[in-house]
């Protein structure tokens, strides 16, 4: 089940009403921030959500995971006798602008920014939240709560104060306010009149004193901010339509590039489900290497060559870092994991579940009892159900090394390949472009990265021969024993690693052992179950994950145009081309299903999953091949399998993924469904390949009615209910935001027709 594309705009041209104060959480929120943190700020003006000292630091703000709590976690403005506030951005800046009305006809204007300019040969963006409150009309009574907390809400610290400060002060951090108004309105957060000819300046952050003019310094730094962000989007290649959704997903893109190391954070936020009845998700404020890595053409259509080359950077710098490559990275760069910790005195969003921060690194091994957590009150939390073994050495290196035990278990093997050899092609495809641009060539390729490569990509191609082989023998011995080759009898429990990183699996995104209430624990992604694990070795087909093995591909593939372009070898390139069309032919051979007349998610399988929309543009096939058009047909039949929630009318959960249980639901159940939950990059992929094979009316339609979900058009959420139009998961999602930046523009008129 996938709703008609005719339909979804008419499902989600819901919008929610106006919300005040103390009102539910939302996750439509504006995002504030300068490269070195961010924050988010509800449509009333109350900074919910903000990690001050780093992206993945301790919130200072975070009421938005304490079931908007009107006690703690906060820093907003109270007008008297509120009734609607407005919201927008300053033109082509990331200044926000909230306007709050009372009843009475008064009204004043707040301005949020973090400062972000050029001073002298370097960019200054401070660890600050300037905040300026002016009246507009009437005579407006306000009263300003700052309400920080430390170690996720366990302390509010204490306070001292100063002449035109006040310090909070916790066990690790101290932040100051400092402000032109009383003190004590801040203090006691008292009301009081707002002056038309004295604007209310604070600006919150580092614990430093400031010599000069509140006034002067919010009026220069926010006009030297605008006028970043206004030079910034001047580079932006704009097409005519969809300008504004493009200018504000482009300018989070930039919010959100850790300037520590050049990579792109996932998201800001941590443990947001991603629908009613979906379970604790992981801590997103990392840096991934999955299909960020294959949005780098998307950011040089859109005119983000800067972001890009950053971005190149981080990645070559991983490739000269000891430890072996993986796919997350903390936002400085490191493969230095955090500790997974619960945090108690978070309620979680809407009072949803428990939230737990940090965690293994995507890539290190999930099951390791060292990454359990422990409460922040020291308080155990158990370790994942469901272990990732990501062993060093094993197929993932060309089958050097590796353990007894990884030898001998074809699930370890399978994982080991599938989590290895997805960032060994990923890394290939995106260093690639660093060698055929003219700008980046002498300032990033050298002989040694090369060398590099060519070592990811013989680790890729030679796990990848394994894993054919292994399939190879499995099918023989099928037929041997009077089975079909081409059966689902012997198909694995569960998916391999692999299968997590393109949506073909939601357990990726969840800590499996926290389940929100009412949730079923046989919940399962991409129609294979994950609660059972029993079977033997011998009777289990070895897991094939089509895209998994297409990145092998990619990897010769983009070797062989290097070796053609930049080195003049036709030698090696004759190599990489030779073993590029042997990975081609054998992926066509068993990833493709002559009965679904579709490219499948796994080898020998039957289900068609998100990561299949994606071989159009990674080079695998053509848009116009009928293979890809029936593989997107396919996936339209399959789409309820990935929903991430799904809600009967009666409002209890449904077992979503669950093609058996679904069935015995029946269709008209499933259709009637109160709530559909979908992964916003998911649909937004569905877009693309709508457009690809000639349904742009119908891919149009889609995508302007997922932008609409938002107040501010253009920054998105992980997920979306198709029911009620609302966003769920963390926010902002960096990968529906570089899969928007891929589908706009290619819908837009050209501006040759203007």
């Amino acid at each position: 089940f996938v709703p008609d594309p005719v339909a979804i705009p008419w499902a989600l041209s819901f919008r929610p009403s106006e919300r005040g104060p103390g009102a539910m959480a939302s996750v439509d929120v504006a995002v504030v921030g300068n490269g070195m943190f961010g924050a988010l700020v509800d449509r009333c003006g109350r900074f919910v959500w903000c990690c001050m000292d780093t992206f993945d630091g301790d919130p200072v703000f975070n009421c938005l995971l304490n079931n908007n709590s009107d006690k703690t976690g906060f820093y907003d403005v109270l007008l008297e006798d509120f009734e609607r506030a407005e919201q927008h951005y300053v033109g082509t800046s990331a200044v926000l602008v909230t306007t709050l009305h009372s009843s009475h006809g008064d009204s004043v204007e707040i301005r949020d920014f973090a400062p972000r300019f050029m001073h002298f040969d370097r960019i200054f963006r401070p660890f600050q939240l300037m905040r300026t409150v002016r009246r507009l009309q009437g005579d407006p009574r306000i009263s300003v709560r700052i309400r920080p907390t430390f170690q996720y809400n366990s302390t509010d610290g204490y306070q001292t104060r100063g002449s035109a400060h006040v310090r909070f002060c916790g066990p690790s951090h101290t932040w100051r306010a400092t402000t032109n108004t009383s003190i004590r309105h801040i203090l006691e957060e008292l009301p009081f009149l707002v002056k038309p000819s004295e604007p209310v300046y604070i600006i919150f952050g580092s614990d430093e004193s400031f010599a000069n003019s509140l006034h002067d310094i919010t009026a220069e730094f926010e006009g030297k901010t605008v006028n970043y962000w206004r030079q910034w989007c001047c580079s932006l290649c704009l097409p005519v339509e969809f300008q504004e959704v493009l200018v504000r997903a482009a300018m989070t893109i930039g919010i959100m590039q850790s300037e520590e190391c050049g990579g792109l954070v996932s998201s800001l936020t941590v443990g947001l489900p991603l629908g009613p009845f979906g379970g604790c998700t992981r801590d997103t404020r990392v840096c991934r290497l999955l299909d960020e890595a294959l949005s780098l053409p998307v950011l040089r259509d859109v005119g983000l060559f800067d972001v890009c080359r950053k971005y190149l950077v981080f990645a070559k710098e991983i490739c000269f870092q000891q430890e072996k490559p993986q796919h997350t990275y903390n936002t400085w760069g490191s493969t230095q994991e955090r500790k997974r910790e619960w945090a108690p005195y978070l309620a979680g969003y809407r009072g949803r579940g428990e939230v737990h921060t940090g965690g293994p690194l995507l890539g290190q091994t999930l099951g390791d009892p060292e990454n359990a957590a422990g409460s922040a009150g020291g308080g155990g939390v158990s370790s994942s159900s469901r272990s990732h073994p990501h062993r060093a050495g094993g197929l993932g290196d060309g089958g050097q090394g590796g353990g007894q035990e990884n030898n001998g278990n074809i699930e370890s093997q399978t994982d080991e390949w599938h989590s290895r050899t997805v960032v060994y092609g990923l890394l290939v495809v995106t260093l690639a472009h660093a060698f055929f641009d003219i700008r980046l060539s002498q300032e990033l390729c050298t002989p040694k990265l090369y060398e590099k490569l060519e070592t990811y990509g013989m680790h890729a191609c030679d796990g990848f021969e394994q894993m054919s082989q292994k399939y190879r023998a499995f099918s023989v011995s099928r037929e041997a024993a009077g089975g079909s080759s081409g059966s689902t009898a012997g198909a694995p429990k569960r998916p391999p690693c692999g299968a997590s990183f393109f949506d073909d699996d939601h357990s990726f995104l969840l800590w499996e052992d926290v389940q929100a209430p009412g949730w079923e624990t046989s919940q399962q992604a991409g129609g294979i179950r994950r609660e059972g694990t029993e079977g033997s070795a011998e009777t289990e087909r070895p897991s094939v994950h089509s895209l998994s093995s297409i990145l092998c591909w990619a990897a010769a593939d983009r070797l062989r145009r290097i070796a053609a372009h930049f080195l003049r070898d036709s030698s090696r390139a004759e190599y990489w081309q030779r073993r590029a069309v042997k990975m081609h032919e054998e992926i066509c051979r068993y990833a493709w299903s002559g009965q679904r007349g579709a490219f499948t998610t796994y080898w020998g399988g039957d289900i068609v999953g998100p990561s299949l929309l994606r071989l159009a543009e990674i080079g695998f096939i053509s848009s116009e091949d009928a293979r890809f058009r029936g593989t997107v047909r396919a996936f339209e039949q399959d789409a309820s399998l990935f929903a991430v929630c799904l809600t009967s009318s009666d409002g209890s959960p449904m077992p979503a993924g669950d093609p058996e249980r679904l069935a015995q639901l029946g269709e008209k159940a499933v259709l009637g469904a109160s709530s559909a939950c979908f992964m916003t990059n998911t649909l937004l992929w569905y877009c693309e390949a709508l457009r690809s094979t000639g349904s742009v009316a119908e891919s149009r339609r889609l995508l302007e009615a997922l932008v609409a979900c938002s107040t501010h058009r253009g920054i998105l959420t992980e997920a979306v209910d198709l029911r009620s139009a609302e966003l769920w998961g963390n926010a902002p999602s960096l990968t529906a935001l570089l899969s928007l930046l891929r589908v706009a523009p290619r819908l837009s008129r050209s501006w040759r027709e203007v």
